[in-house]
């Protein structure tokens, strides 16, 4: 096969001119796969009555076809053109969008591609894909409530392609896992992160931008910070939560404002609110003003921040973007962590953060990550080193999407 060809069915026009994760997923993997030799072109359905999506489709500059297209006697309006080198065709119609329609649409419009690549609810499009082989990127965890609901629909799927190759293990080991008739056909491709959002080098919502992170730099900033967040300035590390973290229980909370540490919350739930409530001193948890504001305390608290402490869970972009900025995460060991982190050693001043198993040793991880920064800054700069070098590029991504797709093509 000389050119490889897909079809990436996308949820919504987010991907041409969003910001959320997945529309950052659809556009960075489309563009990688695209520098790594496929064809891609991008199908989206609009609808007419949803101001903000016709919006979006002006600032994307498509041209409107004159001529309207006619699919199960609906008539769409047909926009294509090229985006950022990808070929996208923008189906508008008349109410809600329709995956399976749109996927007719873009076979009338002369797309028979190799592969079609499904994302969230265009899976359910999956019973028209045939003859094209069909891909499914799923975007939930397996031990999620919706998981066991919508296993039994991706049968029809040539692939299915989990956040992780630890998620795709682990949703096998459920018991009574419905996900166990797509073993032969279930897989884990950990995805890259957001180039655009996350740079320490071009970061403009930093006080002071990071090229490249060291301890000292992190420090300076970290100083900042504790100022803005009223925090003391003491020679402790900092722990960041970033995203909520529900599941802490009281008494663990009681036991960290009891260690040399301080903890910057954004957003990060209740637990973590209540003990800054508790421990001003110890814990601060903002609550910005604006959008604006938000994006920008998270820009500051996780570059200044000496480690951030990561809620479980599956997302279409990569959740180790702290590391860009050298800042270790503490995790749970699964998902994208599994994949990628290895704990660091003290010893050996290898490994790239610190991972643990369930609540009981999560206490234990937090220990070892500031035994590691007590350890003094060239450990603390080894770290930040491991931490810069982890590959979470959306090139690798297309690589490894390569050497899954080829078995079935």
């Amino acid at each position: 096969m000389s050119t490889k060809t897909t079809l990436l069915l996308a949820p919504a026009l987010a991907p041409l001119t969003g910001t959320a994760p997945l529309a950052c997923a659809v556009r960075d993997l489309a563009k990688a796969l695209q520098d790594n030799g496929w064809a891609v072109t991008v199908a989206i359905g609009l609808d007419a009555t949803d101001e903000s999506s016709q919006a979006g489709l002006r600032r994307a500059g498509l041209a409107r076809r004159l001529e309207p297209l006619t699919v199960k006697d609906q008539e769409l309006i047909v926009s294509e053109g090229s985006v950022g080198d990808m070929n996208v065709l923008a189906l508008t119609f008349a109410g809600k969008p329709d995956p399976t329609s749109t996927l007719e649409a873009a076979r009338a419009l002369g797309q028979e591609p190799h592969l079609i690549q499904l994302w969230g609810a265009t899976a359910t499009a999956l019973p028209i894909c045939a003859p094209a082989k069909t891909l499914v990127h799923y975007e939930e965890s397996a031990t999620s409530a919706k998981a066991a609901k919508t296993a039994t629909s991706l049968e029809a799927a040539d692939l299915v392609l989990m956040q992780s190759k630890t998620d795709a293990a682990a949703a096998l080991k459920i018991k009574d896992s419905p996900f166990a008739p797509l073993s032969a056909k279930l897989r884990g491709l950990a995805p890259g992160f957001d180039a655009r959002e996350w740079n320490p080098s071009r970061d403009s919502l930093l006080a002071e931008r990071m090229d490249p992170p060291t301890a000292a730099g992190k420090a300076a900033a970290k100083a900042a910070l504790r100022i803005e967040l009223g925090l003391k300035d003491v020679d402790v590390p900092l722990i960041a939560v970033v995203s909520t973290i529900e599941k802490l229980p009281r008494a663990l909370g009681a036991e960290l404002i009891k260690l040399p540490l301080q903890i910057a919350g954004l957003g990060a739930g209740k637990h973590v609110e209540a003990l800054a409530a508790r421990a001003p001193q110890v814990a601060a948890c903002p609550r910005p003003l604006s959008d604006f504001e938000t994006r920008q305390l998270r820009h500051r608290i996780v570059a200044a921040a000496d480690f951030v402490l990561l809620a479980p869970g599956a997302n279409p972009t990569s959740q180790l973007f702290p590391c860009q900025y050298g800042t270790a995460v503490i995790a749970h060991n699964s998902g994208e962590a599994g994949d990628r982190i290895v704990n660091f050693d003290l010893n050996s001043r290898t490994g790239s953060g610190f991972l643990y198993r369930n609540q009981d040793e999560l206490m234990a991880t937090i220990r070892n990550a500031i035994e590691a920064w007590e350890a003094g800054e060239e450990t603390r700069n080894a770290l930040i080193q491991r931490c810069l070098h982890l590959d979470l590029s959306w090139q690798t991504a297309a690589l490894r999407f390569d050497e899954l797709v080829a078995p079935i093509l």
